[in-house]
């Protein structure tokens, strides 16, 4: 699922949060969780946890 794809998807089942995952594993995914970031809480209510190494969050 690529960023249109999981924005539609936000749109679709809106949810509170969501937290980008496997972006940058790969140079063919290479992507701008922080400009996806924006897109989305632009675009929806959601919120969106952009998490760095090492980093968790607790639900």
């Amino acid at each position: 699922m690529g960023p249109d794809e999981g924005l539609r998807a936000i749109k679709l089942i809106e949810p509170k949060q969501v937290i980008p995952i496997h972006y940058d594993t790969f140079d063919m995914i290479k992507q701008d969780p922080d400009a996806w970031k924006d897109r989305v809480e632009g675009e929806t209510s959601a919120r969106v946890l952009v998490l760095r190494p090492g980093e968790h969050v607790e639900l």
